[in-house]
């Protein structure tokens, strides 16, 4: 069985749910947007770079659906749902930002916009999706949603300033599930029991160990 995505497209599955419905993106051949050079620099091209629009979807009863993107957002991704068919994301947007002297020096121009990612929940009303940001943190540069059990609590991380930040999203409100020490944590997955896990870097160092954090507490699993 193949997905009913163009050949020439790429596309990629994230996440399925008991009923085979499955999400993730895929370029959609359509472009995302123009810029005057492409943000790795390239000395040798002379034209504008032409970045293209990637979409999430859910594949359902032998079709494909594109989910909804946020206004001014590029590109979206589904990472997982559950088996109510909330499904949960991220989508990129551009955000101010003037290059430092040694990037100017290498060719990047002023008016490139480097893309953030937003997390995202999509849900299904009377037939049609909806998308709705999840909340930010206070100093949140950008964020994603990586998981969601069958209760509606999602996960994911947060990039603040100076570290990043496991996060859970319930009722509303966004928690820090703080880290092993260090100034990285990541979750990759909960299940119904609301347990999750992921990494961590850990206070010596830069060695990144997994977690499962369970009853309030992150409890250290070792080097992943």
């Amino acid at each position: 069985m193949a997905l009913p995505v163009p050949a020439e497209k790429r596309a990629w599955a994230s996440d399925l749910d008991e009923s085979g419905r499955i999400v993730g993106r895929y370029d959609t051949g359509r472009i995302g947007r123009v810029l005057s050079a492409p943000l790795v620099p390239i000395l040798w091209w002379p034209y504008p770079y032409v970045e293209m629009a990637e979409r999430a979807f859910i594949f359902e009863g032998g079709a494909v659906t594109e989910l909804p993107i946020l206004p001014g957002a590029v590109h979206a991704t589904a990472h997982a749902l559950n088996d109510h068919g909330q499904i949960v994301g991220s989508v990129s947007v551009p955000f101010d930002w003037e290059p430092s002297r040694a990037d100017k020096a290498r060719g990047r121009a002023t008016s490139i916009l480097p893309l953030a990612e937003r997390p995202v929940l999509w849900e299904r009303s009377e037939g049609t999706w909806h998308i709705t940001e999840l909340p930010a943190m206070e100093g949140m540069r950008q964020g994603r949603a990586t998981a969601i059990n069958n209760s509606g609590q999602v996960v994911g991380s947060v990039q603040l300033e100076d570290r990043r930040l496991a996060v859970l999203w319930q009722e509303g409100r966004a928690t820090d599930l703080g880290s092993l020490g260090g100034t990285w944590s990541e979750v990759t997955a909960i299940n119904d029991g609301g347990q999750i896990v992921g990494g961590s870097y850990v206070a010596e160092g830069w060695r990144t160990h997994a977690f499962l954090r369970e009853s309030g507490r992150m409890i250290d699993l070792g080097v992943r």
